[in-house]
């Protein structure tokens, strides 16, 4: 084919696409009559397009029809060397799987393409292709990739890549509609960064759109997909291009000169941009239409629409931006993102129609007429502004918070305190702010008093603007449980019920309180009741599974933290579930015999071994719950030969305050070694070590229970077997049968 003939093949192509079945054969009878060499053309574009999924309307997967099923079981060995652990989604082309790499002891992102869409050298020539192109780009905003497995006997070629947990762009736009300028900034900036890591490397992406940006959990944006990416080579022609893939990019990004098929450029992937620009701020794509042929149409013929929100332009330099990006003489766009970056510092020139200009002064003649009148419209207008952002960084940092992970919980903190900020009386705002603080006491250990004297702050402000907000008082219960303040605690957690008493979160901590004291009747109730209330809550399963495990019914915590933990589809959020899962793998191994023994210490290992894993791939933690696990169980199993190495990492960090009392108190009970497990206790209980406070049912400490000086802990703790807590009918003189403060 002349490929000056392409915009035509293309247009005619569109027109045969938008026909229903019944009318496509008299079309192409009638262009075969007329040009038979451009009626082959399209009859092979429409045979292949239905062959391989490669329609211009679509992507190669994530968008457009019902997805087909996975391919793939979990536990399959993909290459003999990742073990599938759950399909993290699939399209018109591939399929993207969690997995194992046994080899690096670490999970990535396998990708693989469907054989019967695309032949195999086909598939495995984009794939080569994508890994090819992307590691030239080394760049904390570009998904790393990391090999290219070819083809074998009963094995389709795939790629392996970074592991990326949170959401894309474009589900983000789904689930909770157009950006702000505050909300879009930080992650317009690492965009630019990953596209502009891109291009210096003379690297074109090609398929830049929202479906292809992931907002990580750790607040890393990550451009991704580098399948249809090419190298910018002298001398390189369209018809190359075509060679590779008759329909690069996605139709709804495509700038005009891809579409006429002309050789894509930066200015190429700078018009994808303000295309993912404009539907960030408006919600919207600039030109979709009904069918390919009206998208491209629109696209070739009419101006970008100004990006306006509820009838009003956007900021100005925004808008500048966006302009220039969607320009259709790519000659007149941004010719690097260096040069975008000056129009969003800058602008661009304010655009005022010469019709308007007299309206325009007269209306500024008037102003000064109503200055007043202005200004109070102006506070009004400044307030309402502030309680959107107030709500909008309010609800961020909430769903930040749903993550449960530490890198969530560091990033939901200036949301929070930006809410704060927007409106200094937003109470639930400064609960949740000292919620963030008190789970990072725990979690980010190194700043642990600094978080609590936070909370604690931010707790009582928020009981002081509004007396009645149960999620106030469950905060502050939580601070008194910190402080082992157990009166305090259980006042505050029945008056937060007392308040609202549907709230799942007050039960699920509250049930963890009365579990300290082993009224384990009482906390598997409220337990019970958290789970039919919020059965989506993501730490529910964690801890639920710890509840059933401290009141000794062991099978059920596994019916509960198995499946969290195959379940789950992120790192992150597996961390609680996964600890917990081989804790009660290694108490079962230790209380059963044989095979069924050595059955349990092997799963319980086979945790650890993910742990260390998830440990070594990210920083490398001060104290590794991966070795005190493998500690444990080689202890348990009687060989401290493969304890050693474990151990001493444990008591090193131990001794540097970064390790646990009760998890180094387990080692030395393990060991029989009471006197040196209760010296750890004592130690413990005096810095007053948040890890105590199941010290008095925790399975492990069964037999150290008989030792006195185990119990003199205990006494120091205050927790005594089925304490009642008679303050709560002092303070509030009632009692409820759904909410018991006795045995």
């Amino acid at each position: 084919m002349n490929l000056t003939r392409w915009p035509e093949v293309k247009s005619t192509y569109f027109d045969a696409a938008a026909l229903s079945e019944a009318e496509r054969p008299r079309f192409l009878v009638n262009l075969s009559e007329r040009d038979p060499e451009l009626a082959e053309i399209v009859k092979g574009l429409l045979s292949d397009s239905a062959k391989d999924g490669l329609e211009i309307s679509k992507p190669c997967w994530g968008e457009g029809d019902p997805e087909p099923a996975r391919t793939l079981p979990d536990g399959h060995l993909l290459g003999g060397r990742f073990e599938i652990t759950n399909c993290l989604g699939t399209g018109g082309a591939g399929e993207v799987y969690r997995a194992f790499d046994r080899e690096r002891r670490e999970f990535v992102a396998a990708k693989l393409l469907h054989l019967e869409r695309l032949p195999n050298d086909a598939a495995e020539r984009l794939l080569r292709n994508e890994v090819h192109t992307a590691q030239k780009v080394n760049h904390r905003n570009v998904c790393r990739l990391y090999e290219f497995f070819p083809s074998r006997e009963n094995q389709r070629p795939f790629i392996t890549m970074e592991l990326l947990a949170g959401e894309t762009l474009a589900d983000r736009l789904k689930r909770a509609g157009r950006f702000s300028i505050t909300e879009a900034e930080p992650i317009v900036k690492q965009m630019l960064d990953g596209l502009e890591s891109a291009h210096r490397e003379d690297v074109q992406h090609r398929d830049f759109k929202a479906s292809n940006i992931m907002l990580a959990e750790d607040s890393r944006v990550v451009v991704m997909d580098f399948g249809l990416a090419c190298e910018v080579r002298e001398g390189e022609d369209l018809g190359h291009t075509i060679s590779l893939n008759k329909f690069a990019g996605t139709l709804a990004y495509m700038a005009p000169e891809q579409i006429l098929g002309q050789q894509a450029s930066v200015q190429s992937d700078i018009h994808a941009l303000g295309v993912v620009l404009f539907e960030m701020l408006t919600g919207a794509r600039r030109f979709d239409g009904a069918t390919p042929m009206e998208t491209a149409s629109r696209r070739l013929n009419e101006e970008a629409p100004e990006p306006r929100v509820d009838g009003k332009p956007v900021n100005r330099k925004w808008a500048a931006a966006i302009r220039a990006c969607l320009e259709k003489d790519p000659a007149k766009r941004p010719a690097s993102i260096a040069a975008l970056r000056e129009i969003f510092r800058h602008g661009g020139p304010i655009r005022i129609p010469y019709r308007k200009l007299a309206v325009i002064t007269g209306f500024v003649a008037a102003c000064c007429l109503v200055g007043a009148g202005i200004q109070i419209v102006n506070q009004r207008e400044a307030a309402a502004e502030a309680r959107r952002t107030a709500m909008d960084s309010f609800m961020r940092g909430s769903k930040l918070l749903e993550e449960f992970s530490l890198p969530a919980e560091l990033a939901a903190v200036p949301h929070f305190e930006t809410a704060i900020k927007a409106d200094p009386h937003f109470a639930m705002a400064m609960a949740s702010l000292a919620e963030v603080r008190l789970l990072l006491s725990r979690s980010d250990s190194g700043k642990a008093n600094e978080h609590l004297q936070q909370a604690k702050s931010w707790a009582a402000r928020a009981i002081e603007i509004d007396p009645n907000l149960a999620e106030g008082h469950v905060v502050m219960a939580g601070l008194h449980q910190s402080d082992w303040n157990w009166r305090e605690s259980e006042a505050s957690y029945l008056r937060a019920l007392q308040l609202k008493p549907r709230m799942a979160k007050a039960h699920r901590w509250y049930a963890g309180l009365v579990l300290q004291f082993g009224r384990f009747d009482d906390g598997m109730r409220h337990m019970r009741q958290a789970m039919e209330l919020d059965p989506d809550d993501r730490s529910m399963p964690g801890t639920v599974g710890l509840y059933y495990f401290l009141a000794g019914r062991y099978q059920e915590a596994l019916t509960i933290l198995e499946p969290a933990v195959r379940d789950l589809d992120t790192v992150s959020r597996s961390d609680g579930s996964r600890h917990n899962l081989a804790q009660v793998y290694a108490y079962l191994g230790s209380t059963t015999r044989g095979e069924e023994s050595k059955a349990y210490f092997a799963k319980a290992r086979r945790q650890a071994e993910v742990m260390l894993a998830m440990e070594t791939r990210g920083n490398k933690p001060k104290f590794s719950l991966a070795s005190q696990i493998l500690a444990h169980v080689h202890l348990l199993q009687g060989s401290r030969e493969l304890a050693a190495p474990h151990v001493k990492k444990v008591m090193d960090a131990y001794a540097t305050g970064h390790a646990p009392a009760m998890l180094v108190a387990f080692l030395y009970a393990a060991r029989n070694e009471n006197a040196e497990a209760v010296r750890v206790l004592n130690k413990g209980v005096s810095d007053h070590d948040p890890s105590l406070l199941y010290i008095h049912v925790i399975p492990f400490f069964l037999e150290l229970r008989k030792d006195p000086r185990f119990q003199e802990v205990i006494h120091r703790m205050a927790l005594y077997p089925h304490f009642h807590f008679d303050v709560a009918l002092r303070i509030f003189g009632w009692a409820s049968s759904s909410i018991s403060i006795g045995v």
